[in-house]
């Protein structure tokens, strides 16, 4: 199986993932659990992390148990854990000269969540990326921004709050902006509002840009997806640049009131081209590994999002793409032992997410649906399932089809539950 994919696009994000091991009030989270067959379980315990109460033993504790006990022999203090109170959030942040407000309480949580250390030069950075906001998702969207490793982009920042707000899909992003550029190059053509030159260059402009998106939305029909024609690197760059280009007329007839109608028709390609950017971007954002958490702590995703061609109404397929912690370059795809997860929405039989685990030649399938009638018509498809990855050289070991509904969001944001922060090497 190959796929060949790029899950970083071409903007220069880093995917290598930079342990945070600094002071804080809460260790690293326990590694998650993986749904699928023991031997799918990669995750291990870092060395030195002590495990949260009650939490199965990642490892022999004969000799942790001795050093303890040798500890508490000789006079040493020994190491103890607790869950995290309010009390020891805001103990910890009057130690960094962090004020007890509501708001800067609401971003300790949110940090402790993350991963991300409480220092008063991360509450720095996360005010000057919120400018003035307040709200929720804001400030997640904040926090997100800094264990991404992108602390001084505030435009980050509004990219994933509208993603959290309402996760306006690209399907309709797309199709919205296609038809913005059919609306201002029939606006224009009269040729009275700008020069033959700029007129000639930006006809051509919108028109290879009509052409690259009418391209995408064909190669996301048929029988097959591609992932390597879907990418996102390219189509960014050009639409930044075209939006700067808008940018810059703008400000050249700006002062001209005989302008004023051109102005708004370029002021509204330019808006909607922003979103779309925000959309493709985001995207972008969700699938860089946190550099706040231990490498292989956390499954990290490549992300896309593509055009469904199983709907008629503008729709999306949500794609996510387990990578290989032990790998650091850019394919951090491993074909051979992954977790693809499928989110898609149907006219018939509603929203469906699918988890594949793929080991070898094994493959598990987990089908996820809010509907009953939908998880027994996928039931009577299990034999024909079967037998087709047979057909490619798989063996399908495991088959279920559950009436659940799943949040990718927890794929793509994975959080330490606050029930089970615990705060380590307590001298008691």
């Amino acid at each position: 199986m190959s796929m060949g994919i790029n899950p970083g696009g071409n903007l220069g994000f880093s995917n290598e993932a930079k342990p945070n091991w600094s002071k804080s009030p809460v260790d690293a989270p326990k590694p998650q659990a993986d749904a699928a067959p023991k031997d799918l379980a990669s995750a291990g315990k870092p060395s030195g992390v002590t495990a949260p109460t009650g939490a199965p033993a990642a490892a022999p504790v004969d000799a942790s148990a001795a050093a303890d006990g040798a500890a508490q022999i000789s006079g040493v203090p020994a190491k103890q854990t607790w869950q995290a109170s309010m009390a020891d959030l805001v103990q910890k942040m009057l130690e960094q000269n962090v004020s007890n407000t509501p708001m800067n309480k609401s971003l300790a949580m949110l940090m402790m969540q993350y991963g991300v250390e409480l220092s008063s030069d991360n509450f720095e950075q996360v005010y000057k990326m919120l400018k003035g906001k307040t709200q929720k998702n804001a400030l997640e969207s904040a926090i997100i921004t800094l264990s991404k490793g992108l602390g001084e982009s505030s435009k980050s920042v509004d990219f994933l709050q509208q993603y959290l707000n309402q996760n306006k899909q690209l399907a309709q992003q797309l199709r919205q902006t296609q038809q913005a550029f059919t609306n201002f190059q029939t606006a224009i053509q009269s040729g009275k509002e700008l020069d033959s030159g700029i007129l000639t260059n930006l006809s051509t402009v919108l028109q290879q840009f009509d052409d690259e998106f009418k391209t995408l939305n064909k190669k996301a029909t048929g029988n097959r997806l591609d992932l390597q024609e879907f990418k996102r690197g390219g189509l960014l760059k050009n639409l930044y640049m075209f939006h700067q280009l808008l940018d810059g007329l703008i400000t050249k007839y700006g002062k001209d009131v005989d302008k004023a109608g051109l102005i708004q028709k370029l002021q509204v390609l330019k808006d909607q081209i922003h979103d779309t950017l925000g959309s493709i971007t985001s995207q972008l954002i969700l699938s860089k590994d946190s550099e706040k958490h231990p490498a292989g702590v956390l499954e990290n995703f490549a992300y896309w999002q593509i055009p469904n061609p199983m709907a008629s109404q503008p729709s999306t397929i949500d794609i996510l793409i387990k990578k290989d912690p032990q790998k650091k370059n850019e394919d951090q795809i491993n074909t051979e032992r992954t977790k693809v997860v499928l989110h898609f929405e149907t006219d018939i039989l509603g929203t469906i997410t699918l988890i594949v685990k793929i080991m070898g030649k094994k493959i598990w399938y987990t089908f996820n649906s809010e509907r009953e009638p939908t998880t027994k018509l996928i039931h009577s498809f299990q034999a024909e399932l079967r037998d087709k990855m047979t057909d490619v050289g798989y063996e399908m070991v495991g088959f279920s089809a559950t009436r659940k509904k799943i949040d990718i969001k927890k794929f793509l944001l994975p959080t330490q539950d606050l029930d089970n922060v615990i705060r380590i090497n307590a001298e008691v």
